[in-house]
């Protein structure tokens, strides 16, 4: 079984960003094709916060109902980004865990996959507190949603984040992030970090290469 990990897709309901629903056509085609079981969104789901039409939430819920029920996925789980709500403790998209289909991952979670440690770790504000009683040397994934420092955002910028130290244990996994849109790899000391990035251009220049990731033999 295969996993596949897209962030970033920042949805609305303006006409001229219509473009960015076609990701799921491409999910429903390519998901069977690579047997793929579980689907990570790892945050941004849409670009405004907080009230959101009721046309552009019935869509997400339908194109994202529709994509687990032609497909064969096990799950699809959402980690909380910067642009899921205005108050980190009510998130926008929380109602979606609901769904038997959906998990909504709004705090540091763990779970096992057979022999394998998936951590998730949703947006934060202060990563240190938030983290401070995460086992990071028991992942053998990590899917977040988080800057760290010295990533290259879509203007060229080399930005401050989150430093080295806070996943210096986290030795033995591999790390995938959402957050910025551009797919890259960072080094930080014996860690590195690769950014899922977004699988459309979302803003105007944007010139990076769109993605989703597929990690075979997940499960």
């Amino acid at each position: 079984m295969n996993a596949l990990l897209i962030s970033d897709t920042h949805f609305t309901d303006s006409p001229r960003d219509s473009y960015r629903w076609k990701l799921f056509s491409w999910l429903r085609e390519n998901i069977p094709k690579n047997n793929v079981k579980y689907l990570w969104i790892c945050g941004d789901i849409t670009t405004e916060k907080d009230r959101h039409s009721a046309r552009l939430v019935n869509k997400i819920v339908e194109e994202l109902l529709t994509t687990y029920k032609q497909t064969g996925l096990v799950t699809i789980y959402i980690l909380r980004g910067n642009h899921d709500g205005l108050d980190p403790s009510q998130p926008y998209f929380k109602f979606l865990g609901k769904y038997p289909c959906i998990k909504f991952i709004e705090t540091p979670f763990a779970a096992p996959f057979d022999d394998r440690e998936v951590l998730m770790l949703p947006h934060t504000t202060t990563p240190a507190e938030a983290w401070k009683n995460v086992e990071f040397h028991l992942a053998d994934y990590i899917f977040m949603h988080a800057t760290v420092k010295g990533v290259i955002s879509e203007n060229g910028q080399q930005l401050e984040g989150i430093p080295a130290g806070l996943l210096a244990t986290a030795h033995r996994a591999k790390i995938y992030s959402g957050d910025v849109h551009v797919p890259q790899k960072v080094k930080l000391g014996r860690i590195e970090v690769e950014y899922v990035g977004a699988p459309y251009p979302v803003k105007f220049g944007d010139k990076f290469e769109p993605r989703a990731v597929l990690i075979e033999n997940f499960r």
